[in-house]
């Protein structure tokens, strides 16, 4: 292409890579005005779908008819969402320095041999302990939930391990348990807030194509590891007051960054015996407790250098595996 402005033109799904496509763009700080126009116009929606070639292919969203039955119509979905219609003779060639192509957005059974337990959105359905409708056929991943992180695909597959192995040796021979261990101090500091994410390194766009397995991102080095490291607000750790010996001083209110540290006259207590909702209440006379509300905690350790008592205590809560 001649002209210098760098552009992003590429989707594989439709509807889904259109949205991603363009924040990615976005997030680039690519200039594309004609791409973007075409996105967020929402009177003719047009979405692009990109073949090998470069072959795109125009879309727009099929009319709904908010008078039938759930919204049903024929170019819409069982739940009423509006499908992408190919606009016909509107394919195109077009050029582009970057091509992002979306895959695995949908579940392909059409493969398999055995006739397994859908979902409505076809993704097969499985037990608690991970084996679909077929006996000893289990299933785990995107392949259950649908399209969802790496982290949450692997997570399931562990779990899913467990319940083949429980399967296949007649018995349970591991649990998963909660281990919970005192820390003497805050682990994490307020100035970590204010580090910026740290960009990875990534290779030269024409090294990238010259070997097969050769490794787009590079990887962080030890020290820039390290400084990303310290942003994360180690959720592991929970920071909690001895109602006992709190003399409700408000010093922790006071230094706290976040509304984290509530006065409550009650915590509601859920079926499965976790705490719930917290009852918060701005009335003296009807404070129960000062409560760290972990889910908003940031964990800078400012509550806990603060006390006058030292009520407040630290402890590393995890899952751990333990063998029966």
């Amino acid at each position: 292409m001649t002209d210098a402005t760098p552009k992003i033109f590429a989707f594989s799904d439709a509807l889904v890579s259109a949205v991603e496509a363009n924040a990615r763009a976005l997030q680039l700080q690519q200039e594309n005005e004609q791409l973007r126009k075409q996105l967020v116009d929402r009177e003719n929606y047009v979405l692009v779908e990109t073949v090998p070639g470069s072959l795109a292919m125009r879309y727009k969203l099929g009319p709904s008819d908010p008078t039938a039955a759930h919204y049903a119509c024929q170019n819409c979905m069982d739940n009423g969402r509006r499908l992408a219609v190919p606009i016909k003779g509107s394919e195109f060639i077009e050029p582009c320095d970057t091509l992002l192509i979306a895959i695995g957005q949908r579940t392909v059974n059409d493969y398999l041999d055995v006739k397994l337990d859908l979902d409505r959105w076809g993704s097969v359905r499985v037990g608690e302990d991970g084996q679909t409708s077929v006996k000893g056929v289990f299933a785990a991943g995107d392949y259950v939930t649908g399209p969802t992180t790496v982290i949450e695909a692997v997570g399931h597959g562990r779990q899913i391990a467990a319940g083949i192995d429980t399967w296949l040796m007649g018995r349970q021979r591991r649990r998963k348990v909660v281990r919970i261990e005192p820390v003497e101090g805050p682990l994490r500091e307020r100035a970590f807030d204010f580090i910026d994410r740290q960009p990875m390194p990534t290779s030269a766009l024409g090294a990238r194509n010259r070997e097969l397995d050769h490794e787009v991102e590079k990887g962080f080095g030890a020290k820039r590891a390290l400084r990303e490291a310290k942003r994360c607000y180690l959720c592991n750790l929970k920071y909690q007051i001895d109602v006992d010996n709190c003399i409700y001083c408000r010093a922790c209110i006071e230094v706290a960054p976040k509304n984290c540290i509530k006065l409550v006259e009650g915590v509601e207590i859920n079926e499965d015996g976790s705490y719930g909702e917290l009852l918060e209440t701005s009335a003296w006379d009807r404070v129960g407790a000062i409560w760290i509300d972990n889910n908003e905690c940031i964990r800078c350790g400012a509550c806990f250098m603060v006390c006058p008592t030292k009520c407040i205590t630290i402890t590393r809560n995890e899952f751990v595996v333990q063998d029966m």
